[in-house]
């Protein structure tokens, strides 16, 4: 269940006036309305997951809310919310949840997160066919090239240099997009990523990439902070986008407010965030009789803008 009450004291106390306000809870109940049978079932988990977008570090208004749903694991199958059922050896390795994000049109992201599947050929090749059925398209071609690219990437390394752990399905955009996680704290040969995607190199797109990479680099060393690279496909085509996920590791749970704070800090000098985002989401995660967490931040460059997203929930409890 969404317990509203815990958002509304969260909104009393005006800590959060940039995170949360009186028109989340308008536009939560509308979605809870909406949507009756989704939020009566049995499987839906506490809390709410609120999702804050900027274009160039100008904030969009808020209207897309997430909701985290229990899921069975181990069986080789996955069933997104509009009961549509896949088959697929990569499903092998779900993990017991799944995020579905809402906008005020209904369902419009479903988030999937898997054990860190290595990238070679044999994945590769289940890891495309899986996207394919998704996207209802057979052209897959351009993400196994960079995807057999990615296999193997480090040269100081034994082994295969990233892996994926989460697939994220925009139905808006009819697109999946793909994080790749780093099996070794390096950087070595990641540029080598970028210009498959951004060919152009006087372009403002292959400058932003460029340019975000340079930032994000350095949390590829940070133990306690989970950094993937972000790329997307359509039905058609690879996409001009190129993005970074930076979130906590929630394996090293000592040090998640210090790992919640870098991320947010580096947001704030790289100036993705404004300083009042800054402030807000600082204090957020150790508001006082409330369990709130800081869930990670994407940075993305799409063509010649920068877009942020800002995840951060709160636990269902107070």
């Amino acid at each position: 269940m969404v317990n509203l009450d815990a958002i509304k004291r969260l909104i009393d106390i005006k800590s959060f006036t940039n995170l949360v306000d009186e028109k989340d809870i308008i536009n939560i109940n509308n979605i809870i309305s909406n949507n009756v049978d989704f939020f009566n079932q049995k499987r839906l988990l506490p809390g709410v997951i609120f999702v804050q977008e900027l274009i160039n570090k100008l904030p969009k208004e808020r209207c897309k809310y997430g909701f985290r749903i229990s899921q069975p694991t181990g069986v080789g199958q996955w069933q997104d919310t509009n009961g549509v059922i896949y088959d697929s050896t990569i499903l092998n390795y779900l993990i017991s949840e799944k995020n579905v994000i809402f906008d005020s049109d209904g369902i419009a992201e479903e988030i999937i997160f898997l054990e860190s599947i290595p990238l070679f050929p044999e994945s590769i090749e289940l890891l495309c066919d899986f996207v394919s059925k998704l996207l209802k398209t057979d052209k897959v071609d351009d993400l196994s090239s960079f995807l057999l690219k990615v296999d193997g990437l480090s040269e100081t390394y034994e082994g295969h240099d990233y892996f994926i752990r989460h697939i994220y399905i925009n139905y808006r955009t009819n697109s999946v997009k793909l994080f790749l996680y780093k099996e070794t704290n390096n950087t070595d040969r990641l540029k080598e990523l970028i210009e498959y995607i951004a060919t152009n190199k006087t372009s403002k797109f292959w400058q932003n990439a460029n340019g975000i990479a340079d930032c994000c680099s350095s949390r590829f060393y940070d133990e306690s902070t989970l950094t993937g690279i972000t790329i997307e496909l359509t039905a058609s085509r690879l996409s001009n986008h190129i993005g970074y996920n930076l979130q906590p590791a929630l394996q090293n749970q000592e040090k998640y407010k210090e790992s919640s704070s870098t991320i947010i800090n580096d947001a704030l000098r790289w100036e993705w965030i404004p300083e009042e985002y800054h402030k807000n989401l600082s204090e957020w995660g150790s508001c006082f009789g409330f369990k709130n967490l800081f869930i990670g931040y994407q940075i993305e460059t799409i063509l010649d803008q920068v877009t942020s997203r800002i995840i951060y929930g709160n636990s269902g409890f107070s």
